[in-house]
């Protein structure tokens, strides 16, 4: 039987052992990557949401102002504005309450309280951020790739969604139809990236 000197059998052990480190390391990592990659549907659809009910409230609008004319009360329980602001932002009402505008500018009028508000800033600031977030993943394991151009392509169809509430546009059907089309689209993306994510139970 041949023999071995001690310092193979060291030698031996440390590679074994750093073998085991690296599996140990390469599932962490990977479990890490994962974990960190899910974080962002939930980001995405935050934002997402935070558009939709700017996006809502200038569909209501716009349909209110489509006879040249919206009632300063509603404008006021829409956007949970005083009568002043309403003012400020839409014009001047008479007494029976109604404000002669139209559609563009009562769009004009929501579109800039939402500036002045700061939320189409924290519309833009949210994306940014997960827009960088992004870039750091953009390197996957292998199997976390399939996955990773997913939810690149959420990303995309959620700029196109916010774009809707940062600069509304078109005829109230056309702004309907779009937002109804990303809204789907938004919501089969997340299904399908539910579906393909690796089990993290899984190494």
């Amino acid at each position: 039987m041949k023999k071995f000197p001690l310092s193979f059998f060291i030698i031996f052990i440390f590679l074994v052992g750093c073998s085991n480190i690296n599996v140990l390391n390469s599932n962490e990592d990977k479990s890490k990557y994962r974990d960190e990659l899910k974080t962002l549907v939930p980001q995405i659809l935050n934002n997402s949401v935070l558009a939709e009910n700017m996006i809502k409230i200038y569909s209501t609008l716009w349909d209110y102002s489509l006879d040249s004319y919206v009632y300063s009360k509603d404008i006021q329980n829409l956007l949970k504005i005083s009568e002043y602001e309403v003012e400020e932002y839409f014009g001047s009402a008479n007494s029976n309450g109604e404000i002669f505008t139209s559609f563009e500018k009562t769009i004009n009028g929501a579109n800039q309280f939402y500036e002045d508000e700061d939320q189409i800033k924290e519309l833009e600031t949210n994306s940014e951020t997960i827009s960088k977030k992004l870039q750091e993943l953009n390197n996957p394991p292998q199997e976390y790739q399939d996955v990773y151009d997913k939810v690149l392509e959420l990303y995309l169809l959620h700029e196109e969604y916010i774009d809707m509430a940062i600069s509304p546009n078109g005829s109230l059907m056309s702004y309907n139809q779009k937002v109804n089309e990303l809204s789907s689209k938004i919501s089969n993306k997340i299904n399908e990236i539910d579906v393909i994510m690796p089990d993290n139970d899984k190494k």
